[in-house]
C-alpha cells in the first residue's frame, strides 16, 4: 500500500509535537532533580555536622531568611538600584546601598510549585546571592517620550514649566528574566477593563511564544528544554512603572519565598 506524502508529513509533525509535549512535561522534574542533586541532599548546621536535609524541615524558614539577607547584603555592595522581593511580607522594594528608596505593597502572589520541591541547600544556593536581570518584556516604555513645543523666547520658556502627567493610562505588565533561569512578572492589579485584557493577552503571548521557540530548538537538538519557573506578583500600576523605569542594565534582584 502506497503512503501519501501528506500522510508522511502528518506523521512527521505528529511525532515532533509528541516529542515536544513529552519534553515539556518532563522538564520541571528534570530540573528539580538536577538542582537538588547538585545542591546536595545534606545541609550544614551550626555544630558543623552534616545531617539529612529532610529530617530538619524547621530549618527551611531560617535558612531562607538567611539566604535573603545574604543576597541583600551582596546587592548593597553595588552602586546601582536593586530590587528586593519579600513574598512573606508582601513587599517589593527598590534599594541602593542597602537603603530602601521605594516600597510597594503586593496585593496577590502566585509562585510556581517548582520552588516548594527544592531542598534547603538547593534553595540556598539559588537565592543566597542576588539574581541579575538578563531580559525584559513590558507593556510600558522604559523612558516615556515627552513631546513639548519649543518656547519662542526666554519669557515663554520660564512660563512653560513642564508638569508631568501622573495619570496612568496604560495597564502595566513587566517580565524580568533573571539569571538562574527564573522569571519574575509584575502584574497591574488595577482597571479590569477591555484594554487591560488585551494588554495582558499580548504580554503573555510574547512570553509564551518566545519560550515555545526556545523549547522547540531544544527538542530539535535532542535536549530537554530548560524549565523556567515563574513568580508572579500583582501591585499598583504606578508602582510597576516606577520600579521598571528605575532599573537599568543587569540590575540585581533579591527574593524571599
Amino acid at each position: 500500500m502506497r503512503i501519501r506524502p501528506g500522510t508522511i508529513l502528518l506523521i512527521f509533525f505528529a511525532a515532533i509535537l509528541a516529542g515536544y509535549l513529552t519534553a515539556c512535561l518532563i522538564a520541571p522534574g528534570h530540573r528539580i532533580r538536577r538542582m537538588n542533586r547538585e545542591g546536595g541532599t545534606y545541609t550544614l548546621v551550626a555544630d558543623a555536622k552534616r545531617v539529612p536535609d529532610l529530617e530538619f524541615p524547621d530549618l527551611a524558614v531560617p535558612l531562607r531568611e538567611k539566604a535573603f539577607l545574604e543576597s541583600r547584603i551582596a546587592m548593597a555592595g553595588s552602586d546601582s538600584i536593586g530590587m528586593s522581593v519579600n513574598l512573606r511580607d508582601s513587599i517589593l522594594a527598590l534599594e541602593i546601598n542597602g537603603i530602601i528608596i521605594h516600597r510597594a505593597k503586593i496585593s496577590d502572589i502566585r509562585v510556581d510549585r517548582f520552588f516548594s520541591a527544592l531542598n534547603n541547600q538547593a534553595y540556598e544556593g539559588l537565592f543566597s546571592r542576588p539574581l541579575a536581570v538578563e531580559r525584559e518584556i513590558a507593556t510600558i516604555d522604559k523612558e516615556p517620550v515627552i513631546v513639548q513645543k519649543a518656547p519662542r523666547d526666554t519669557v515663554e520658556a520660564l512660563n512653560s514649566v513642564f508638569m508631568p502627567d501622573t495619570i496612568r493610562r496604560i495597564p502595566a505588565f513587566v517580565s524580568f528574566d533573571l539569571s538562574g533561569d527564573l522569571r519574575l512578572c509584575l502584574v497591574d492589579d488595577g482597571n479590569r477593563g477591555l484594554g487591560r485584557f488585551f494588554r495582558k493577552l499580548f504580554f503573555y503571548t510574547r512570553i509564551r511564544s518566545r519560550q515555545a521557540g526556545e523549547n522547540i530548538l531544544s527538542v530539535l537538538g535532542m535536549r530537554v528544554p530548560t524549565y523556567t519557573p515563574e513568580i508572579r506578583v500583582s501591585l499598583a500600576g504606578e508602582d510597576i512603572a516606577s520600579i521598571f523605569r528605575a532599573l537599568y542594565g543587569r540590575s540585581l534582584v533579591a527574593i524571599l519565598i
